[in-house]
Parts: C-alpha cells; structure tokens; sequence
C-alpha cells in the first residue's frame, strides 16, 4: 500500500475497466461507402477504484502517478512514518534527498 498526498493507494493486477461500446460506423472499402454497420469494440484497460478512502489501482497506473507527481530529488517508497534521516525527510510515502 502506497501513500500520496494523504490517499491511500493500493496496487492490484485485476483493477481493470472492461466493458463494451456498440458504435455505428462505415463500412471500410471505399465502394461500400453507404454501407453502415454496427461494430462491437471490447475495451479492457488499466483502471482505478475507490472505496471509502483507499484506492484500487492497477499497478501500470500507479507508475505513471509516480512519474508524474515525484520529482527528479524524491525517491518513492512505501513507508508511512515521518522521520529525519541522514539522507534526507521522509514525508510519508517519499523520501527527499538533497
């Protein structure tokens, strides 16, 4: 279980979004252009929940909310206790180095 900003995130494998979305489309060959039809696309993607305060999300995801909130300075690990080290503060879930 991680910590950002106060959330409680936990990484799982089958926190996914499956579903399917029925759209109307053209045909693809040129020659059948005035031909319509109902097409079927499967979405099966990352995805993310949340219940209560916690989080569920799959673990793709949680990369990229770690690319994209940590700086090049912090390093992410999943500690829950603020404390002074030599090499840097741990606020949380990161620690920070100078």
């Amino acid at each position: 279980m991680h910590g950002l900003t106060g959330m409680r995130i936990v990484p799982h494998l089958l926190a996914r979004e499956v579903r399917d979305e029925w759209k109307v489309e053209r045909h693809p060959i040129p020659k059948k252009r005035k031909q319509w039809s109902v097409v079927k696309h499967h979405i099966d993607r990352p995805g993310c929940y949340q219940i209560g305060n916690t989080f569920y999300m799959h673990p793709e995801l949680v990369e990229k909310l770690k690319q994209a909130t940590t700086p090049s300075n912090v390093k992410w690990t999943p500690r829950n206790v603020y404390k002074s080290t030599v090499q840097g503060v741990y606020y949380g879930s990161s620690s920070v180095t100078s």
